[in-house]
């Protein structure tokens, strides 16, 4: 469940030192300048992907900035991933079809910029929308983004959190598989004597 909680340090020690846990929140908690999230669902992702909900469950996290003053989000969206840019849209459009909403908190020792910066550089974002990147799973996604804005790091944990739980899946099996063939080698070995 992702009300409060620290939703991937659950998945691996090494994010847990990241200083970022996402809390369930109600829209009059939101402030400007807060990187917000609601879920999304992996069926509405490009089929290609549909080998990710095995890696990280039926849902993941849709980021974007809030603007308090005009109830807007900037976020890296489009029509589909293929044409996905920095865009404002109005909060009710980012949170249709939803019912909850989150906010991602950075504790201490995680630098952020202040709320004028925050909003000055997702701003420019949108202004200079056909100089990003094009969408790509693992290095610019939309939480990539919005950690962006928010810390200047570009950094999608769930990305992360989903690259380990694979890792550590291709390990537990590669060891299960090195160990069946030393268990079937050693009985080979002693049947021949």
């Amino acid at each position: 469940m992702l009300a409060n909680t620290d939703l991937y340090s659950e998945v691996s020690p090494i994010l847990k030192k990241k200083n970022m846990r996402i809390e369930k929140v109600s829209l009059r908690d939101v402030k400007t300048g807060d990187q917000i999230a609601v879920k999304g669902n992996i069926a509405n992702l490009h089929p290609s992907l549909v080998a990710v909900t095995a890696i990280v469950g039926e849902t993941y996290l849709h980021h974007g900035i809030y603007d308090k003053e005009t109830s807007t989000v900037i976020e890296f969206h489009g029509d589909n991933k293929a044409n996905a840019v920095p865009k404002k849209r109005d909060f009710t459009e980012f949170f249709a079809g939803h019912t909850e909403l989150y906010r991602v908190v950075y504790e201490e020792g995680e630098e952020c910029f202040p709320v004028e910066e925050t909003m000055k550089r997702a701003e420019n974002a949108v202004k200079t929308q056909r100089s990003w990147a094009p969408y790509h799973l693992i290095t610019n996604n939309c939480e990539s983004f919005a950690t962006y804005i928010k810390t200047g790091k570009q950094v999608s944990k769930q990305v992360l959190a989903a690259l380990i739980n694979l890792l550590e899946n291709m390990v537990f099996a590669a060891t299960v598989v090195v160990g069946s063939f030393v268990a079937a080698a050693g009985s080979f070995q002693s049947g021949s004597k």
